[in-house]
């Protein structure tokens, strides 16, 4: 079973995205801080890194900066959602390491098939596309 890292510091958000991929049959882990999201990852191993940009102790892309410095995760997926505006993105993928950069108000479903395959309650796991982007499934 494909495992997700949820990193979100609002409990109610936290647990709905939760909730929305276990329903869709995968694995979810969460972390409610950026520290705290940097140690499940070294312990748990997650095939997607799903990381909200303004945390305590550790913001998103401070948290993929070093995720994607650290030669063990540097090919994890790393999606960071937000609730601004983001103009930068191209700049941000170059600067950070980061895959993706989607609206909190997005589906997400569509895009984790990207990243992971199919849903595991689909059926019919298919292989992860890392090129394959993120933000033009979601939108």
């Amino acid at each position: 079973m494909k495992k997700i890292l949820i990193v979100e510091d609002e409990p109610d958000i936290l647990e709905t995205i939760k909730y929305r991929f276990e329903a869709e049959g995968y694995e979810v882990i969460t972390a409610e801080d950026g520290q705290a999201g940097l140690t499940m990852v070294k312990s748990e191993g997650p095939d997607l890194v799903i990381l909200d940009e303004m945390m305590p102790k550790l913001n998103g892309y401070k948290m993929c900066a070093l995720l994607k410095a650290d030669a063990r995760f540097k090919s994890v997926p790393v999606i960071i959602y937000t609730a601004r505006l983001v103009t930068d993105e191209e700049d941000l993928k170059k600067n950070i390491g980061m895959d993706a950069i989607i609206c909190k108000t997005a589906d997400f479903s569509g895009g984790v098939s990207t990243r992971l395959g199919a849903a595991p309650s689909s059926g019919k796991l298919a292989r992860s596309n890392a090129a394959s982007s993120w933000r033009s499934e979601a939108s």
